[in-house]
């Protein structure tokens, strides 16, 4: 049997800050990380530990450990008729919290200023833009995994507006650094 989308993005987390921190995160941080509640957290846990894909010491804090390898990384099949969240570049937990807040800031934002000029939209976005990128920069985030954020944080926002029919206009000093990158 092989592990969901859902239950790889936990698995990679978990792998992630083992190897970043040298111990497992508590049911707290990894519902940090995914915007999800505690006992949620503990629900997937145990999915995870009853399908044999992780194991634990039970009564023993951060006493997670994967069973199964996470070498071969594999794409997570399109959720239909559901808005997913943008999937993190690889690396740094912190920078993968990061991106999933303003990825999920830029789902809302569309419906949230439905009834206010586009204008307000488009400084929104670009607000949202330039606060992740002075975060990945006092962070120290290298350049490629800052520009893999960042573009991830576009798509979000173009897939968000496209939903709701209203064009983006890249106007911040960060989005059009990346188009000019790009072309």
């Amino acid at each position: 049997m092989t592990p969901s989308a859902r239950q790889l993005d936990y698995l990679r987390f978990i792998a992630a800050f083992v190897k970043r921190r040298g111990y497992a995160p508590s049911f707290e941080e990894i519902g940090g990380h995914f915007l999800v509640s505690t006992p949620s957290v503990n629900n997937m846990i145990k999915t995870l530990e009853a399908r044999g894909f992780l194991s634990r010491v039970p009564g023993a804090a951060r006493s997670l450990r994967i069973t199964i390898p996470l070498d071969a990384p594999q794409e997570p099949a399109a959720a239909k008729g559901k808005q997913r969240v943008v999937s993190p570049p690889p690396g740094d937990p912190v920078v993968a919290g990061l991106l999933r807040f303003a990825t999920l800031a830029a789902a809302q934002l569309p419906h949230a200023l439905r009834a206010h000029p586009q204008e307000a939209l488009f400084s929104a976005f670009d607000a949202v833009c330039t606060a992740l990128e002075r975060q990945l920069t006092a962070l120290r985030v290298k350049e490629p995994e800052r520009k893999a954020a960042i573009a991830a944080f576009v798509t979000a926002a173009n897939a968000a507006n496209k939903a709701h029919r209203r064009p983006v206009r890249v106007r911040s000093r960060v989005w059009v650094k990346l188009r000019d990158a790009d072309g």
